[in-house]
Parts: structure tokens; sequence; C-alpha cells
């Protein structure tokens, strides 16, 4: 058995029963690594490996797939370790073999093992849907050597999405750690182990893990606020007061859609408040201290470009608007007398046009037969100027001319969103359903950002039957041909139809269906990765691809974080090490 301190890694490594069809081989040279080796196999386990008891035969290794309570059908990562022991230059002959994946062939001309140099080769992406895995070394036709392998490595995936703190929180808080160098106990995972939740901190634990209060009053913090507090969708509470923050307040900070309480007091804080925060604090009228109160004395961002309606037809009105204000003449010159129309809707045709400096814009004339009037009008015009999402399409300006009424936005290039569903731009491509989940998701964060009731839609019954009989893949669309994680779609069903209860009580607020539509995208995410998974296999003297399998060096980095995934030691598996999975790192 080897261990720590022979293995830096404190990995146990225990030899393989002695089976009667594999004999062993050793030598006591000592092997090399590679100064940038990725596994640092220690030298003692190295030093031997198996080969066949005969020459004609083949080494057959295999592992039965445990199920785990959320995944009956584990992936798994193999890292196989190979050192030649017994050919040193310049032999003649030649040690080249197979290695085959439950009847998949990994490289079609073979591998070569290097005189006693440690390489390795492993999967970057887990093996899938599999009950047993069995790997099978062999003998090339050129080869007259048998085969062999030094140690091996196998371990399980499993998703951290219910592990971790949510990816992006996690990222914003290590952006949010750096630049004031807070000092707090601020290591690890910031929600997890409960018991080890960074200070100041308060994390929500149901379904993925988020950020919900930060409390950094006193805390020395300096310079500017940072942005990052804005990736923190979930965040409720934020206070940052009596520290020594300068500058403004950052726009990121009204893109937070469950913010309730910000105090800032304390602080050295200039310039303006953005318009999107103040908007937040007239609808949602949080609780919100800056420099001690809060009056008519701090001016939103761009109050040099508000101007007053004053209509015409002699009807002034109270209401401000920001952006730019154009005349009917105006747009008769932008669109070139409304030549081009790009599409048509309740409010009105939509014509195609260009500013003076060449800007393409979309101008939304309102029609004669639009039941909106001008009140209406004025107050959409204030909500979509003062509103700036990531989200939603950017307001340019307005007009409101006498009896002529339109919004201008800015142009997009890329058509409609039911051109896309319906296969009509990018040569015919459907979108996948993890695409319109994102679609989904995203328009759910822009229309919160305007409304906070759901309207039911025409659709429902129509679903409803369908859904009851337990067919979702009749209300799902054919074009994806069926793939797409069915819980997902579930849940977003589920979603959908909550939305359109007929008691405004029972329905989820814009915020909860933004976060319930993010845990299905995780989701979604997560099984795209894995479906996706191409099983790239990585070693040190081969970089050509061979049918599914990619090879590569194996001093090449494995990045697992984007897939979501952590590894699990499954079993000691012959000569292989055995660890214990300590608290989530990041």
């Amino acid at each position: 058995m080897s261990r720590y301190p022979d293995d830096p890694r404190d990995r146990v490594w225990t030899p393989w029963d002695s089976p009667s069809n594999w004999t062993e081989i050793s030598t006591t040279r000592p092997v090399q690594q590679t100064y940038d080796d990725l596994f640092e196999v220690p030298t003692a386990v190295m030093q031997t490996a198996i080969v066949p008891m005969f020459a004609t035969d083949n080494i057959e290794l295999a592992w039965v797939a445990y199920t785990q309570p959320k995944d009956p059908s584990p992936g798994y990562i193999a890292i196989m370790h190979f050192s030649e022991l017994e050919l040193s230059p310049p032999s003649r002959d030649v040690r080249e073999f197979y290695i085959n994946l439950n009847g998949n062939m990994m490289y079609s001309k073979g591998y070569k093992p290097v005189y006693l140099y440690a390489h390795a080769i492993y999967n970057t992406n887990p093996f899938l849907r599999y009950p047993q895995y069995n790997i099978s070394i062999n003998a090339t036709y050129n080869s007259t050597m048998r085969p062999f392998i030094n140690a091996m490595e196998v371990y399980s995936v499993f998703s951290t999405t219910t592990i971790g703190t949510y990816g992006q929180d996690a990222s914003a808080m290590m952006v949010i750690k750096e630049k004031y160098q807070v000092k707090k106990n601020w290591m690890g995972d910031p929600c997890i182990p409960t018991e080890f939740t960074w200070e100041s901190l308060t994390c929500s634990y149901e379904n993925s893990k988020h950020v919900i209060k930060i409390n950094l009053s006193s805390s020395g913090l300096s310079g500017e606020i940072s942005s990052s507090f804005g990736d923190l969708k979930a965040l409720q509470y934020l206070d940052l007061s009596n520290n020594n923050l300068t500058g403004s307040i950052p726009d990121a900070l009204s893109q937070l859609p469950s913010l309730t309480v910000l105090d800032l007091t304390g602080n050295q804080l200039n310039g303006s408040i953005p318009s999107g925060l103040l908007k937040r604090i007239q609808d949602v009228a949080p609780f919100f201290a800056y420099e001690g109160s809060m009056n008519t004395s701090i001016k939103p961002q761009n109050e040099a470009n508000y101007v007053p309606t004053n209509d015409s037809d002699g009807h002034g009105s109270s209401m401000q608007l920001e952006n730019r204000r154009f005349t009917y003449k105006d747009l008769e010159k932008i669109t070139n007398n409304f030549q081009r129309v790009l599409g048509r809707g309740g409010f009105g045709k939509v014509y195609d046009g260009f500013l003076e400096e060449g800007t393409q814009v979309a101008v939304k004339l309102r029609s004669e037969s639009s039941n909106q009037g001008d009140k209406e009008f004025l107050v959409e015009a204030q909500i979509l100027t003062r509103i700036h999402h990531k989200n939603l399409v950017s307001m340019i300006g307005y007009c409101k001319n006498g009896k002529y009424m339109a919004l201008v936005y800015e142009y997009m290039s890329e058509g409609t969103l039911q051109e896309h569903i319906a296969g009509k731009r990018n040569n015919g491509r459907h979108l996948t359903w993890r695409e319109r989940l994102r679609i989904a998701l995203e328009s759910a964060q822009g229309k919160s950002a305007v409304l906070r009731d759901p309207e039911p839609i025409s659709i429902i019954h129509w679903a409803q039957q369908r859904l009851a009989q337990g067919n979702i893949e009749e209300v799902v669309d054919a074009c994806m041909c069926g793939d797409h994680d069915v819980i997902g779609v579930w849940k977003v069903a589920d979603i959908a139809f909550k939305c359109t209860a007929q008691v405004s009580a029972r329905r989820p607020t814009m915020t909860d269906v933004v976060a319930q539509l993010q845990e299905c995208l995780e989701l979604e995410e997560e099984h795209c990765a894995v479906n996706d998974a191409n099983n790239n296999f990585y070693t040190s003297n081969n970089s050509k691809p061979n049918s599914s399998y990619d090879t590569y060096a194996a001093d090449h980095s494995i990045d697992v974080s984007q897939n979501s995934v952590a590894f699990e030691m499954e079993k000691n598996f012959g000569r292989m090490p055995s660890t214990a999975p300590g608290p989530a790192t990041r």
C-alpha cells in the first residue's frame, strides 16, 4: 500500500488481488514525472505493472455503476497510468496496444508507452449511461510484447448544483472579497458547510444556495461600490453603511429584483442615484438610506435630458420623460415616410428607420384603432424610459405630437422570436430546449422589471388536457427531437400553470418565476453537459482525434467547473487511490 507522504495528494494506493489471468512486472529504476504532471502518482506505484499471463490474452477491467440517490446511472472519470518498464531504447521489440471502453476504441493507431516516464490517459467528460463499464487493453498487430497497465483511478461524478453556492453568487462573492480585502472567515464556499457560512452573510438553502443578506457595515471598506453586488440576484438585504466608500451608486444595484433593504449611509458617496433604482423605490418602496435620508434634492441620472410633455394640442402633462423626444416630422424623415413595415401588433405598425447618424431603429406608431389613450401611452413611455435591463429592448425615444404617438426602439437585427422557433433563421435550425428555456428565463427577468402580475394565455386549456394525461411530449415542440430534460420540462409547465391561476394571490411573483426558471435552466445545462460529453481522452503522446474520442497531452489542465460536477471516489479498484470527499471547494 502507498499513501502520504509518498503521495502528495494522500491517495491510498492498494494493489489488485493477484488473479490467475495476469502477472506482475516491476523495476527498481525511478520512473520520471513531467514537470507539470497533473496526477503525481508515486514512483513506487509506477514501478510495478500487470501483464496478461499469456501473450495472446488481453487485460480486462470492469466495474458496475453504483446507483446514486439522484442519478441511477452516474458518470465516471477513469484515469489510466502507464510507464514502460522493460523496453529500454534502442530495443527492437514493440509494445503497442489498443484501449477499448465498452467496445469503443480510443486510438486508431494504438498507444506506445514511454520508457520510465509516467503518462496518463483519461476522459475529461464522464462516461455515461452504462450499467457496467468494461475496459479492454489488447495488443496491436505490430506489437511483439504483451499489453500492460501500471495503475488506475476511477471517480464517480455527481452534480454540484445542489452542493455548493450557486455559481454566479460564489463568483460575485470572490470578486467582492478580493476588491475589499475582507479579513473575516471568508474562505472556501460562501454558504456551505452551513456551520462555516461566511461571516456577515445569510444564505437560502432551498434548491440552489443563494446569498440573500450581506451586512458589511463598519467593515473598513474603501473605494467604489462593486458592481458585482448586482450579480447576487437573490439578494434581499445589503448594508454597506459606515465605511469609506466613494464614487456613485452603480446601476447594477437596480437590477436586483428581490432587494428590499439598502443602507449606504456613513460613506463619501457622490453623484446621482440610478434611474432604475429610483423606479424600484417608487414601485416596491424598499428601505433605502443614502447619506442619512432620501429626499427630492437627490437628482435622478440624466435629469438634464428630461423634458416636459407639452402637447401641440394645448394639453400639458406633469409627467417627465427621459431620452429623446421626436416630432412627427422627425419620424417621417427617420422612416422615409413610413416606407418599410417590420411588423404589426395591438399598438400599431412597426416601421424600419435610421437616425441622422446612421443608427437603425424600429418605430412603433400607434394606430387609430388602438384602445390605448394618451394617459396610458405616457405611463408606458415613462416606465420604458426609466428601465434599463439586458433582457429588454432599449427605448431610444418617443413621440407625442398631437394625435400622433410613437415609441422608438433599438433595432433587433436577428429577427423575431417566432422566426427562430419556426426555424426560419439559422439555415432552418430549430431552437433547442435549452435555448428556449434560456429565452423564457430572460424574458421573465425582463418582464419582472416592468410587470408583477402575469396574464393567462389562451393555450392553457389545450396544454392542461394533455398534461393531465401525463403526455408531456405532445406539448413539447417536436422540432427539438426529444433533446431535453423531461423533469425540467415538467417544472416549466408547472410554473406556467401557476402563473395562470384565476386567483391572483395564488400566482407566483415574477421574482419567483425567475428563480424557478433559473433552476430549470441549471437542470438543462447539467443535462446538456452530460449528454454532450464526447468522452474526450487525453494522453501525452497522441493528439490525433479518433472516432468520438479526442486525445491530447496529459499536461493539459482539466476544467470540470463548467460542467458543474465534482469527483468522488467510487470504490477501491485495483491499484487505485481511495479518497474521502471533504467540504466542497471553489
